[in-house]
């Protein structure tokens, strides 16, 4: 029988004693229910230690090799230029990825996400000819570009947002997204041959979206593409490609 099942016969014959050390001993296993709660949900940060190294190696981050329910930081804010190298294939709820470090995804693994909380991009991520982005089955991403960049050395990879925000690159990829947002300067979507399909867009004061065909939404025979969204202030570039 487990704890959760035997507590209720515990707290009864608990109450034939004396009131204080059933308060106190009630409190602890209220503690524990609280505690086994929270571990089985929560989210854990592991951050990259700097320089250059393998993913699958536990010496180059603080809490261990990230597989799981884990946020991946590169590298949190230490000095000095990171590359990491994923080696492996690995599973994480959100990566952030500093300005002037380097993400690489290399050839034969996948990095999957399986949170929607969001993840931030102010350095770089390449993904290796063979190599791989995905999404959960009923989870989603939402991506923050903070002046970073996404890039592919495949024509096959593919890429899926459920909200893509900033400013920053991306290309090379297969692109499908709901809402994008060019927010703080320019955000250019630049897709591979698989091409680029999004729902709706808007662009703040002061910034740009530049999207560079081919686009899925686009009908050849009407030459209209389709393309919804509160728009905003800022400027819409489309061009072919």
């Amino acid at each position: 029988m487990s704890f959760a099942e035997c507590a209720p016969d515990l707290m009864q014959r608990l109450s034939r004693f004396p009131t204080a050390p059933y308060i106190a001993l009630s409190a602890v296993i209220a503690g524990i229910f609280a505690f086994s709660g929270t571990a089985a949900f929560a989210q854990t940060d592991s951050s990259w230690q700097g320089g250059t190294g393998n993913w699958s190696n536990s010496a180059n981050w603080d809490n261990g090799v990230l597989n799981g329910d884990f946020n991946a930081l590169i590298s949190n804010g230490k000095p000095g230029v990171s590359v990491a190298n994923l080696d492996i294939n690995a599973t994480i709820d959100n990566l952030s990825v500093d300005a002037g470090n380097t993400l690489n995804i290399l050839a034969g693994n996948t990095l999957t996400f399986q949170s929607a909380a969001g993840s931030t991009i102010s350095g770089e991520v390449t993904v290796a000819s063979t190599g791989g982005i995905a999404v959960a089955a009923g989870d989603a991403l939402n991506l923050q570009l903070n002046g970073g960049t996404i890039t592919s050395l495949s024509s096959t990879s593919t890429l899926t947002f459920q909200n893509l925000s900033g400013h920053g690159t991306i290309s090379e990829l297969g692109i499908t997204s709901g809402h994008i947002e060019a927010d703080g300067g320019t955000l250019t979507i630049q897709p591979s041959s698989l091409g680029f399909l999004g729902t709706g867009f808007s662009v703040n004061s002061g910034s740009t979206l530049d999207i560079i065909g081919p686009w899925k939404n686009y009908d050849a025979a009407t030459g209209e593409f389709s393309f919804t969204g509160p728009g905003g202030t800022g400027l819409l570039t489309l061009k072919g490609r």
